[in-house]
């Protein structure tokens, strides 16, 4: 990623000068030597919640290696750099080797590789097929870098490029890592009370468009919900956690994707959070404010709209969401609106 330089940004007093690469680095977060280029990159900073003050940069780069790593999701690096220097990590070097340095926005195009022993991101394989890519930040000033303010990302949702994710707001925490979390405006598409959900016979939220929020403790593994379960049961996906293999899971190879996708469990190992949203034919999940992961499915029937609990240490509410009609009597699909 180079770096270019001007007292002004045009006109009278713009002479622009090429200072050299502000960042140089092959790696991706399973894979030291996969990536090639910085695609579709972003640049931000002043985060809210900054330990360092504000000074905290991060730059993304929607890796388009479409082998072994990450199918085009998007990559992000942390550290620091100042006006006219390089871009650097906590010990002033390009390697990235510090907790929360490098990581994925959204970890949808991951696979666990179920090598014995391997835990956390030494037990993903990349290269499946996207369901969340090209990510943008949007802030409260144009100056994203410099002025403070919130930050927000929006990305591509799988192949349908006219559709966007949900926006999530980015912050950092204490230990100067990345936090995830949705945004808070999209609350007021609940409706009705929140519903506890059961184990064995599902809890029915009556639609496919449901937000859910679940506390998984470390017992049986893997622990979570069973999602957009039909009524003879044959259909389901399954949002969970691995304990043992320190992976958070979306495996809805009983809904149509054909490949069980996973990403690191980050933060608490004891307890863990799950907040998603399930919109028909997308499951857009958070685990911990720390792992995000957009996986595409297919619903077998009208009728795959159970959920229930997996596993005695799980407890969870699903909240109905607003429903909009199109004219042409199809369901309006609140992620993709």
């Amino acid at each position: 990623m180079d770096l270019w330089t001007s007292p002004k940004l045009h006109g009278d007093g713009m002479d622009w000068k090429y200072v050299g690469p502000m960042v140089t680095t092959p790696k991706t977060p399973i894979d030291s030597s996969a990536a090639h280029e910085f695609v579709t990159s972003g640049y931000f900073g002043s985060i809210p919640g900054d330990p360092r003050g504000g000074k905290t940069r991060v730059v993304t780069n929607n890796d388009c290696n479409r082998g072994a790593t990450n199918m085009g999701t998007p990559i992000y690096y942390m550290g620091v750099q100042e006006n006219g220097g390089t871009f650097t990590d906590r010990a002033g070097k390009q390697d990235f080797d510090g907790p929360g340095e490098i990581g994925m926005l959204d970890w949808g195009a991951y696979t666990p590789n179920d090598k014995p022993g391997k835990k956390g991101v030494q037990a993903l394989s990349g290269g499946k097929g996207r369901g969340y890519s090209m990510a943008r930040t949007l802030g409260s000033d144009p100056n994203q870098v410099a002025v403070e303010g919130r930050r927000t990302v929006v990305a591509w949702v799988s192949a349908a490029f006219t559709s966007q994710s949900l926006l999530q707001d980015i912050t950092l925490g204490s230990d100067n890592q990345l936090r995830q979390t949705f945004v808070p405006e999209l609350q007021m598409l609940r409706t009705g009370s929140p519903v506890a959900v059961g184990t064995g016979t599902p809890s029915v939220p009556t639609t496919l468009q449901f937000e859910l929020l679940a506390s998984v403790k470390k017992g049986s593994s893997p622990a979570g919900v069973d999602v957009l379960i039909s009524a003879d049961g044959k259909s389901r996906a399954s949002v969970l956690v691995d304990f043992d293999k320190e992976l958070v899971i979306v495996d809805a190879t009983k809904a149509g994707n054909s490949d069980v996708r996973a990403g690191p469990l980050l933060g608490s190992t004891d307890a863990v959070t799950i907040h998603a949203y399930i919109d028909h034919s997308i499951i857009a999940v958070i685990f911990n404010n720390r792992t995000s992961l957009t996986v595409s499915v297919k619903p077998a029937a009208e009728d795959a709209d159970g959920v229930a609990t997996v596993g005695s240490t799980v407890s969870a509410t699903v909240h109905k969401l607003v429903s909009a009609n199109n004219n042409d009597g199809t369901r309006q699909m609140l992620i993709t609106s």
